[in-house]
């Protein structure tokens, strides 16, 4: 696979490519609050006055406004942490969840997530949660050494297979970026806490199965190269070498061929995210198969969220579903089931916009 990367002035553009096919898509504006960015929010009014004690807020982050829903606990901006109801004029410690989207506003947290290997650090949850999937036998491991530790977090399934010093190690740094965090609050700075490029968390998720970075941005390359990726600055146009403009055109098409003779339709409605199969002259079988890979692939190159439903092909076999459900299964995904009309339900976590809202202002 390569991975191709261009900056202007407008956006920011990530695309990788599995020959002439395109597998993910990235696009970042300037101006984005990037999700799991941290950072100060001041309290400009309540988005449920009827509700005294039930409260969700507006706030302002610089000059951009947000949606904060009700929390029961927050940190103030010296880092100490308050459960005192908000009022108007206050200041607290967010985290982004989204950016704006076509009918939403960017929805923040005080709730602060930080992610790790092992843990995510939780500084306003004030308790230890572990991972329900961690074997008892490792879960007593690590409870026992994690018992006489003060802060608050969440242990991952992937903290069963590291020693105790690789996760000693990743909470000081946790507590050294938290009281970076502070610091930079009590210095007044409004953004505190900024995800990495996003350039190096595509190259993470892919793994090592990029094995070309071609960039037009030379400070890019430079830092990519220095991460020990093989990589290419490119000095003419890249949009126009790897035809931007149609990449865009055909991840926007709402009706994919599958190579089986089959088809997927994508379609966008205010609620929730379509999918429906058709096996055309191929087997159902083989057509929703195919279709589930091609689903992945669609939420990637769309970058679509919230609530879906898959109308497979065919009769509605439990267990054929099921099969297919194991394709769909990863990371950003959650199952939430299978509806009496044989339809299957998930939810995607949001992060930014998706492709359909971006189309008028990405070219």
């Amino acid at each position: 696979m390569q991975l191709y990367h261009s900056i202007n002035k407008k956006n920011e553009i990530i695309s990788v490519m599995d020959g002439d096919t395109l597998q993910d898509l990235f696009i970042e504006f300037p101006d984005d609050l990037r999700p799991d960015t941290v950072c100060i929010a001041k309290v400009i009014g309540f988005a449920n006055q009827e509700y005294r004690d039930n409260k969700d807020y507006f706030v302002k982050i610089g000059n951009k406004t947000a949606f904060l829903q009700r929390t029961k606990a927050f940190i103030r901006p010296d880092g100490v942490l308050d459960e005192h109801p908000l009022s108007i004029g206050e200041k607290l410690i967010v985290q982004v969840k989204h950016d704006k989207t076509e009918n939403k506003e960017i929805k923040v947290s005080a709730d602060i997530c930080l992610a790790g290997e092992a843990l995510v650090y939780t500084p306003t949850r004030q308790k230890k949660e572990f991972s329900k999937k961690i074997p008892q036998d490792k879960l007593k491991r690590l409870e026992f050494f994690l018992q006489p530790v003060q802060d608050s977090f969440i242990v991952r399934t992937l903290a069963q297979d590291l020693s105790n010093d690789a996760i000693a190690e990743e909470l000081d740094d946790f507590n050294a970026l938290w009281n970076n965090i502070i610091s930079q609050s009590v210095s007044g700075n409004d953004i505190l806490f900024e995800p990495e490029a996003k350039i190096f968390q595509v190259l993470k998720k892919y793994d090592k199965k990029i094995d070309l970075v071609i960039t037009d941005h030379a400070h890019t390359a430079f830092l990519v190269k220095s991460a020990g990726h093989e990589t290419k600055l490119y000095t003419d146009d890249i949009r126009e070498h790897i035809k931007f403009p149609l990449l865009i055109e055909e991840a926007l098409e709402k009706k994919i061929e599958l190579n089986c003779g089959g088809s997927l339709i994508v379609e966008k409605t205010s609620c929730c995210v379509c999918f429906d199969v058709n096996s055309g002259k191929a087997a159902w079988a083989v057509a929703n198969k195919q279709a589930a890979y091609e689903i992945l692939r669609q939420i990637r190159i769309k970058n679509l969220s919230g609530q879906m439903i898959i109308d497979f092909a065919g009769k509605k076999d439990k267990d054929d579903l099921l099969k297919l459900i194991d394709i769909l299964k990863n990371e950003n995904l959650e199952i939430k089931g299978i509806s009496n009309l044989g339809l299957v339900e998930l939810i995607v976590r949001r992060g930014s916009q998706d492709l359909f809202d971006l189309k008028d202002t990405i070219l």
